[in-house]
């Protein structure tokens, strides 16, 4: 701070105590700093990087100093990755509990069928070079497709037979679609197409991921959709009827198979 001067352009202020803000704020009093040349790097993460430039006149104002705790932006932006991330978890939970409610199938491999899904359209935009528009609804038929096969080569011939055969063969099918997965593709990390803009939005000294925060609102109107149809389609009132009682469903002409391969 006191080597600056009136002439610095661009300059860069790497702060990490709170002194150093107290020495600039005093700089610009003087007259020996021009204020519009000043940027403060105050080590919040953000997007997958360690710094981020925030304008110093959000810490320095004409009645004094104002501060922004690390901490606290810090953790707002867990709070924020980790609603986000919660999000698409809670997409994988519904899938979860609407295949155990509809067949009483405990599912231990949701992880490995969303993993497919995710190569799937990895492979589509990247290799086949279609269009987003395109590549989702083909990974769209390509998972049900799975679960198609999934439901009536493997879990069907197993109706009657002891639970824990049933949750065994959920173990077995991930475990043969992760081998099949790493055979393909390899296990090394594959990064995804960028489909958003990298610059973040900024909720006051909190920057936010584009990513995140359309992952957030495609889950919702996703979760909402889902809500809609088991509240008020006929197909979704039958899925909840064969949950809650199979045998009452199929006296009143719910197809049960059916209900089984649709949740999968």
């Amino acid at each position: 701070a006191h080597r600056l001067d009136r002439d610095t352009s661009g300059l860069l202020i790497v702060a990490k105590k709170r002194s150093v803000l107290t020495a600039l704020h005093a700089a610009l009093r003087e007259g020996r700093v021009a204020k519009r040349y000043l940027v403060l790097v105050k080590g919040v993460w953000t997007g997958g990087a360690r710094n981020v430039v925030l304008p110093l006149r959000k810490y320095v104002t004409s009645g004094g100093e104002r501060r922004v705790s690390d901490q606290v932006v810090f953790v707002l932006q867990l709070v924020i990755s980790g609603i986000a991330v919660g999000g698409i978890y809670s997409l994988m939970a519904l899938g979860f509990v609407l295949i155990f409610k509809a067949s009483a199938v405990v599912n231990f491999g949701p992880g490995e069928l969303v993993l497919f899904g995710a190569y799937v359209s990895w492979a589509t935009i990247l290799h086949m070079k279609l269009p987003l528009y395109v590549a989702l609804p083909t990974t769209l038929v390509v998972a049900i497709l799975l679960g198609l096969v999934i439901e009536r080569g493997i879990l069907r011939p197993l109706i009657g037979e002891p639970i824990i055969s049933v949750i065994m063969v959920t173990f077995g099918f991930a475990s043969v679609i992760r081998g099949v997965l790493n055979v393909t593709w390899g296990s090394d990390t594959r990064p995804f197409p960028v489909l958003f803009s990298q610059e973040p939005f900024r909720l006051g000294p909190v920057p936010i991921s584009p990513g995140q925060l359309w992952s957030f609102v495609i889950v919702l109107i996703l979760l909402l959709a889902f809500s809609i149809f088991f509240r008020f389609s006929l197909t979704g009132m039958a899925m909840r009827a064969t949950a809650d009682n199979q045998q009452v469903a199929q006296s009143l002409g719910v197809s049960v198979k059916w209900i089984f391969a649709l949740s999968w």
